[in-house]
């Protein structure tokens, strides 16, 4: 997946490698999830921010940046998901 980080990003910003950091969002279709990614993509870029969740997202949610269908309770399968 191609990163695509907003110009001028600050310094505070970065991870210690310097880079823009990759977030994962568990739990992303509720209010708190979906506000909290609007607000990390408008930050960090909108490919850096990975929504997550047990059901399935309406289209606006999928087209506004990465959702992967996961549920945090399979360990293998998020770890994997994680890793890669």
């Amino acid at each position: 997946m191609e990163l695509n980080p907003p110009e001028n990003v600050p310094l505070e910003h970065l991870n210690q490698e310097g880079e823009i950091p990759r977030i994962l969002i568990t739990g992303s279709l509720g209010q708190l999830g979906t506000g909290l990614a609007k607000l990390l993509r408008s930050k960090y870029g909108r490919n850096n921010v990975i929504m997550s969740d047990i059901l399935k997202a309406p289209r606006e949610i999928r087209m506004a940046g990465p959702y992967y269908y996961a549920d945090i309770l399979d360990f293998k399968n998020l770890q994997e998901f994680v890793v890669n």
